[in-house]
């Protein structure tokens, strides 16, 4: 068998190093922009909602709260747009989640005296 000359060979063959970079740099792209592509989906993804039956008027959270914690979980209290405030009679009362309504509903004396203690 006769070894070629560099001449006979094709330039994909000379120049194999320059093509593997090329392609190295061509799937490094791909993946960086998938990647943007997929944390942009999931940063728009919807947030979960916890849809929960209750007796209290489910109301829009006012600024002038005295507490910054949940009374029910103890966990800091979100913005007021996305805080769940629910009047127990006439006592306005935000908590951090939905999910802390059925439990604010089985003792809210318990939960008041902490409102209470806060100066509202």
């Amino acid at each position: 068998m006769r070894k070629r000359k560099d001449e006979e060979t094709g330039w994909y063959r000379r120049n194999w190093k320059t093509v593997a970079t090329v392609w190295g740099l061509l799937l490094g792209l791909f993946g960086i922009v998938a990647g943007i592509g997929w944390t942009a989906i999931w940063l728009s993804r919807p947030k979960p909602h916890v849809h929960v039956h209750t007796k209290l008027k489910v109301v829009e959270a006012s600024d002038d709260y005295p507490l910054t914690t949940c009374v029910v979980s103890g966990k800091p209290l979100p913005p007021p747009s996305r805080r769940t405030a629910v009047l127990y009679e006439g006592i306005e009362v935000q908590l951090c989640c939905e999910v802390c309504i059925p439990k604010f509903e089985e003792e809210p004396q318990k939960y008041l005296k902490v409102l209470n203690a806060a100066g509202k």
